[in-house]
């Protein structure tokens, strides 16, 4: 219901960092984060993990995420192929 804008870095699922978040946006630890689709990269929804914790400066909040993907025990993948402006999903 409630979304920030923000730009995500990140070597791994623990070391995952959004940055450029307004100060004026509310983002709390517990907060899901998703993918917004606006890169054209990742389709929207995608559900990434959960905020832990929230720091801010004078011009942007800071936010570090607990990932969800564990690549030790991997339970599922998707395979998305691009096909003329349409996607398919296989799982």
């Amino acid at each position: 219901k409630n979304r920030a804008p923000g730009v995500m870095y990140g070597k791994n699922q623990d070391k995952m960092v959004i940055k450029y978040i307004p100060t004026w946006m509310e983002v709390k630890v517990g907060d899901e984060v998703i993918t917004s689709g606006l890169d054209n990269i990742f389709f929207e929804g995608v559900k990434v993990g959960i905020v832990k914790s929230v720091s801010s400066d004078n011009a942007y909040k800071e936010v570090q995420v607990a990932g969800y993907y564990n690549p030790l025990s991997p339970n599922y993948f998707y395979v998305i192929e691009k096909r003329t402006n349409t996607f398919r999903f296989k799982g």
